[in-house]
C-alpha cells in the first residue's frame, strides 16, 4: 500500500507532498528489502528477485532525492532486476503473494530506465 500511495502522491503538484510521497515510497521499499532479506519462505530465485528490486527501487529514489551525480550511469544496472523478474515469472512467482508489489516495483524501474 505504501508503494502505491507513494506513486500516486507524486502526481500532486505540491512540493512538500511530493517529498512526503518519495519518503513513503523509499521507506516501504527499504522495509521490503529488509524483510525479504531475512525471510526463508521463498525460493532462492524469487527471494533474490524481490530483494534486488527493492534495493534498486530504494537506491534510485535515494540518489534522485539527494541529487547525486552519475544517477544516469546507474540506470543500466536496472536491467538485472527486470531480467530476474521475467525469469521468476516463468518459474511461477505470479502465484505468490509478493507478485503485486514486485510488479509495481519493476514497473517503476522500467519507467525510470526509459525516463532519463
Amino acid at each position: 500500500m505504501g508503494l502505491f500511495a507513494g506513486i500516486m502522491l507524486t502526481w500532486v503538484n505540491v512540493s512538500w507532498i511530493k517529498f512526503i510521497a518519495m519518503i513513503l515510497y523509499m521507506s516501504t521499499a527499504l522495509s521490503i528489502f529488509v524483510v525479504y532479506l531475512k525471510t526463508t519462505e521463498l525460493s532462492g530465485l524469487h527471494r533474490l528477485t524481490v530483494v534486488m528490486a527493492a534495493f534498486w527501487t530504494f537506491s534510485m529514489q535515494f540518489f534522485a532525492l539527494m541529487s547525486w551525480p552519475y544517477v544516469g550511469a546507474l540506470r543500466f544496472s536496472l536491467i538485472l532486476p527486470v531480467v530476474l523478474y521475467f525469469i521468476s515469472l516463468l518459474r511461477g512467482i505470479s502465484k505468490k503473494d509478493e507478485f503485486g508489489f514486485l510488479t509495481l516495483m519493476i514497473l517503476v524501474l522500467i519507467l525510470k530506465y526509459f525516463n532519463n
